[in-house]
């Protein structure tokens, strides 16, 4: 996938740590505040916050590709955690979060959901078009908007936020999952980009 984020969204610098995207130019109300959203909180300079830059940048590029559109209908509720249900039943207004569940099992259930989205494959954004819809069905997981990818990457900050320091084996099952959500966010970029 070409690794550019959309026209008028440069790098924000920072002293130390990642560098935040900024917002692009052509950005929707709605994206503007869920770009806002999203950033609320996050230290770049620590180990959540490298690994959700690398998200956050990716969900960009996604959802430029979509030229940030926000259609009422997204993902499927099935299998979606209830927190997630909750926020966005509350119109999204919180951005920051305490989990009412360990993060482990929030982890757990984020991690099912996404699973029934896209199709179980090691697939790449490197494949070809035709090796990655031959890899199975990814029209569930064409979803732009506060609806779709948006409840995804939320779901990432609530639970990469709350990993205490020092859990090991919870930090390599948070980065495991959320670079297989970049790889799939780039893939629906890729597809999308295909069908312009």
């Amino acid at each position: 996938m070409e690794d550019s984020l959309p026209a008028g969204c440069p790098h924000e610098s920072t002293l130390i740590g990642a560098v935040w995207p900024l917002c692009p130019d052509d950005a929707e109300g709605w994206f503007s505040d869920a770009y806002q959203g999203l950033r609320d909180g996050v230290k770049t300079h620590d180990r959540f916050g490298r690994i959700f830059v690398e998200i956050f940048r990716t969900w960009i590029i996604t959802e430029a590709k979509f030229r940030f559109q926000n259609p009422s209908r997204g993902f499927a509720k099935a299998k979606r955690p209830a927190e997630l249900n909750k926020w966005i039943g509350n119109g999204r207004w919180r951005t920051t979060h305490r989990l009412t569940q360990s993060s482990k099992t929030f982890g757990t259930e984020l991690m099912a959901w996404w699973a029934t989205l896209t199709p179980a494959t090691d697939i790449t954004a490197d494949s070809s078009c035709e090796e990655i819809r031959a890899s199975g069905d990814w029209k569930r997981a064409r979803a732009p908007g506060n609806n779709g990818f948006l409840s995804v990457v939320m779901g990432l900050k609530w639970w990469g936020g709350q990993i205490r320091d020092g859990d090991e084996e919870e930090w390599a099952r948070f980065d495991k999952f959320a670079r297989k959500v970049i790889v799939g966010m780039e893939i629906i970029a890729k597809i999308e980009g295909e069908e312009e």
